[in-house]
Parts: C-alpha cells; structure tokens; sequence
C-alpha cells in the first residue's frame, strides 16, 4: 500500500512476516545456522546476545538483543 509511510527506527525495527521473522529467530538460537547453512558467524551470535558493558555497570542488552543479565539501564 503506497499510502503506508515506513520509517528506520534506530532501534533497528524489522518489517517482516511472521513467518520470517520465525526463521530469522530459529537462525539466532541455532547459533547462527539456517537450514544447514552458516548465515552469521558464532562469534558474531556471541557478541550481539551477552550483555555489554557502559562505565562500570553491565546492562542487560547485547546488540540489539535483551540478554536479561545484568544490571536493568538507567532511565
């Protein structure tokens, strides 16, 4: 529908279909690997789901993933 108007989001909101967005999770958990295939590397799977670090306190968001450790972000 050209009338919908569609925005990036800084938080990097996805537009998808359930059905894709399910492979794309499924991707994530299986460390990387869809349909037997190496789509992200497991070091990069690392990096985006452990919980990073701001000053002395750790926060309980990796890249773009709540990792649901650490300490909740300041308001």
């Amino acid at each position: 529908d050209p009338a919908v108007r569609r925005m990036t989001e800084p938080s990097g909101g996805l537009f998808s279909t359930a059905a894709d967005l399910a492979k794309f999770y499924q991707m994530i958990l299986s460390g990387g690997v869809h349909d037997g295939r190496r789509i992200v590397s497991e070091k990069s799977i690392a990096e985006m789901t452990r919980p990073h670090r701001s000053g002395d306190r750790t926060f309980n968001y990796g890249l773009g993933w709540q990792t649901g450790n650490g300490e909740k972000p300041a308001i």
